[in-house]
């Protein structure tokens, strides 16, 4: 492209150069967005841009300077000529700021379009698609054909969805009472917008009439137009290049968080030296920048989508020299990543630009994927691959529920075939088993055993397995059922599944058995799960202090798949250490070796469906934990397939007898004089039977032993006077997790000073413990205290 501007248009820009170059750069990036949206192949490229001294014609008048354009000699703009030449543009684009929107000439190479006009409304990319024998809409441009013949290079609109291609004009919605916005994309009929087909197939009709709002679909796919086009007007110049740019990419699919990685070949194909040459690339959208990847001469604006990258090489090429780079971007996201670079020399004027190199990425399914393809539109997880005529579209004629499905079929109705498929990418990395569910229906289509039908492989780099054929009837879905783990196939994290299509007809609603293709409803991608069960035991309920203890954990899988990369764990309580070593048995993994491993016991198991995994491991009661501790001890086990952890919980008791006595008066503030009983309450906290309890204790002189010594609870020997003090009660037990009482009967001194503290103590032991326990208590004499009643009269 080179483009010619007027001093009107610089001037209205602010007066400086750098804003009408940002202007022209936004076009072109718009225009070669529109190609991008729309499947075109071609990309424009701006070669130069010059202010030209012209006047303009002004409104009203502005084909005079389209024709003015296109002379060579009549005295307006002829330097244009010799410009084009010299930086061999194969198209010539005025901009000025006076005038109509724009003219161009059909499959001519010159154009023009006012600044106001270029970008926001399309306009340049419009201009620009005459020149390479674009249309207009039918309703106002019913003719049949561009120079080459296509019938189908024409704009389309849609007027209730309100919208419309770059060719179109909005007068038939106008003429309906409406308005349709122009969007970014060229009619195309494999194409959706909002459910829609952007275009109409070529070979549909061409019996519409100018100013007709009854018309039929007529062709429309101006895709097709300027793809074909595109290698004619490419050659209108010879781009004079010293350096040219190759650009090559290592996939062409891809998935999100994928690496891509791109070689620069620059050569230098002419007779002369190119000096000092630059490379000019970027971070394609979509893409964010791998730093590392980078040469030391290259210069990056950043590292997100859209950056610039220029490598400054320093490197003179000599006639039949040449030099690469490489670099890396990581995908984000899906959509399509397009991408090419530019080389530049310092003794040419010029940049060459390499093809366009593009890469789907794709989202990768994952169990449970399931597409009705109810919003009418293709998701992100699928990949479409055609060649010839072949195409996939969301209609609406022969949903199996819902309203719509896919319908795979050959555009054209000729003796060349088309192929047409869908490709389904999953992650099933650690499954062994997954089906896959779908609906299809034949449209008519004649089968052919080598193409139609659906196909496996683990990976985009394996050979396609067939597994299924498309061979049935045209009047009802058929429902299939794919064992996926049946085909041989490794299950990795790029599986692949394909639907494809093959024939050299279209799909025809009206009549399904005289057309050919196939429609597909319902897909389901489902993995039979694991149904992880655990339990644990312990092998002795009542283990003593410093014992070893082993507990056992059982894994039992219920399911009807394998339960892989599983996990068994256990996180120690306290009042036990780890002993090792731990025992698997049933499956094989990666066992702990040390307390340092915990809490894992296992992993990287695989239990199998109807299996068990058994678990021991041996741990040692503390030497300080005291009878009557309940150690509690909880497993999980998790898998790939299942992520919830399942648990089991076991409950230990440390054995021993572990007697806690308190002491009190049965009255804490007693009379002088007063009788009551110091009682001693002896629980046995643990599950073992305390024996030879003896207990003994000193009575302050203002506490008197009254009577027998009384055992609540258990049976012994008790002192009857005060001959036998200081021992209260002997030769008797307490069971395990049970209690006794010691009831030792005294009078308070009826001389015990009021409300001075009187202290006692007790004693205890018993076999099971060395050290004996000791145990105080008060009680505080108080003054006679009387009731007085109330006299009641009659």
């Amino acid at each position: 492209m080179l483009v010619a501007y007027t001093p009107s248009v610089r001037q209205a820009l602010g007066g400086e150069e750098t804003a009408v170059q940002a202007l022209l750069d936004l076009i072109v990036a718009e225009t070669n967005t529109s190609y991008a949206n729309s499947d075109i192949a071609q990309r424009i490229r701006l070669v130069h841009s010059v202010e030209v001294a012209y006047t303009e014609a002004g409104p009203n008048n502005s084909l005079t300077d389209l024709t003015r354009l296109a002379n060579t000699s009549d005295g307006f703009l002829d330097e244009v000529h010799a410009l084009r030449d010299t930086y061999g543009a194969d198209v010539v684009h005025l901009m000025y700021e006076n005038g109509d929107c724009g003219y161009g000439y059909i499959f001519a190479p010159f154009s023009i379009s006012s600044r106001t006009c270029a970008a926001t409304n399309l306009t340049f990319a419009h201009e620009l698609g005459h020149n390479m024998g674009a249309r207009h809409d039918w309703y106002v441009d019913a003719v049949a054909g561009n120079p080459n013949g296509y019938t189908g290079n024409h704009g389309y609109v849609y007027p209730p969805g309100q919208w419309r291609t770059v060719m179109a004009y909005n007068n038939l919605c106008s003429a309906l009472g409406t308005s349709c916005t122009r969007l970014a994309y060229w009619s195309n009929p494999a194409k959706f917008y909002n459910a829609v087909p952007m275009g109409v197939w070529e070979g549909t009709s061409t019996a519409c009439a100018t100013s007709n709002t009854a018309n039929p679909p007529c062709d429309a796919d101006n895709r097709l137009t300027l793809n074909r086009t595109a290698l004619t007007v490419s050659n209108w110049r010879t781009t004079q290049l010293m350096a040219t740019a190759a650009l090559e990419v290592d996939t062409t699919a891809a998935y999100p968080n994928q690496t891509l990685r791109y070689t620069i070949t620059i050569r230098n194909d002419a007779a002369v030296t190119a000096l000092n040459v630059v490379i000019h690339g970027r971070v394609p959208h979509l893409t964010n920048l791998v730093p590392g990847s980078l040469s030391g001469d290259a210069s990056p604006s950043g590292t997100g989508g859209g950056s610039t990258i220029t490598w400054n090489t320093g490197t003179n090429l000599l006639p039949g020299q040449s030099l690469t780079r490489e670099y890396e971007v990581v995908a984000q996201t899906s959509g399509l990543v397009s991408n090419d670079v530019a080389v530049t020399s310092a003794n040419s004027p010029l940049s060459h630009a390499s093809r366009v190199v593009e890469t789907q990425v794709v989202q990768i399914a994952s169990c449970g994927f399931a597409d009705g393809f109810e919003t009418g539109n293709l998701s992100d997880f699928w990949a479409v691959e055609t060649a010839d005529s072949g195409r996939v579209r969301i209609l609406a004629d022969v949903p199996r529920t819902g309203q719509y499905s896919v319908v795979l079929d050959d555009a054209l109705d000729d003796a060349d075939f088309g192929t047409a498929a869908l490709i389904l990418t999953a992650n099933l990395v650690g499954r062994t088993a997954a089906d896959f569910d779908f609906a299809w229906r034949d449209l008519g289509d004649e089968y052919h055993a080598d193409y139609d039908g659906v196909f496996v492989r683990s990976n985009p780099a394996a050979s396609w397995v067939k597994v299924y054929d498309f061979s049935g009837s045209t009047t009802s879905y058929t429902e299939a059922h794919l064992d996926l783990e049946t085909y041989g196939q490794a299950f990795t994290d790029q599986y692949q599944i394909k639907l494809q299509f093959y024939d050299n007809f279209s799909f025809n609603p009206a009549n399904i058995p005289v057309g050919d293709g196939y429609a597909l409803d319902d897909i389901r991608l489902g993995c039979p799960l694991p149904q992880l069960t655990i339990s644990q035991t312990a092998d002795d309920p009542l283990p003593a202090p410093s014992q070893t203890l082993i507990y056992q954990i059982m894994v039992e899988n219920n399911g009807t798949a394998s339960a892989t990369q599983a996990v068994i764990s256990n996180t120690l309580p306290v009042g036990v250490s780890f002993v090792g070593p731990i025992t698997v048995t049933g499956s094989s993994g990666v066992v702990a070796t040390s307390a340092a491993d915990l809490p894992t016991l296992a992993s990287q198991l695989t239990i199998p469906a109807g299996q068990v995994v058994t678990v021991q491991f041996p741990v040692q009661v503390s030497p300080e934990a005291l009878p009557g501790t309940v150690i509690r001890n909880v497993a999980a086990v998790t898998s790939l397939e299942v992520t919830t952890p399942r648990t089991a919980a076991v409950n230990v008791m440390v054995d021993g007898a572990l007697l806690q006595p308190t002491l009190k008066p049965s009255d804490i503030i007693p009379e002088q004089g007063q009788l009551l009983d110091l009682i001693l309450t002896l629980p046995n906290v643990g599950p073992a039977l305390a024996t030879q309890v003896v207990v003994s204790g000193t009575l302050p002189p203002e506490l008197t032993l009254v009577g027998s010594v009384v055992l609540v609870g258990t049976t012994g020997t008790t002192i009857t006077d005060t001959t036998g003090l200081p021992l209260w009660a002997h030769e008797f037990e307490v069971v395990g997790l049970e209690s006794v009482q010691v009831r030792v009967p005294v009078q308070l001194s009826p001389t015990a000073t009021l409300g001075i503290p009187v202290p006692f103590t007790a004693t205890v032991s018993y076999e099971q413990t060395a050290v004996p326990v000791t145990v105080s208590a008060v009680l505080t004499p108080s003054v006679k205290r009387y009731v007085y009643l109330p006299v009641i009269m009659r």
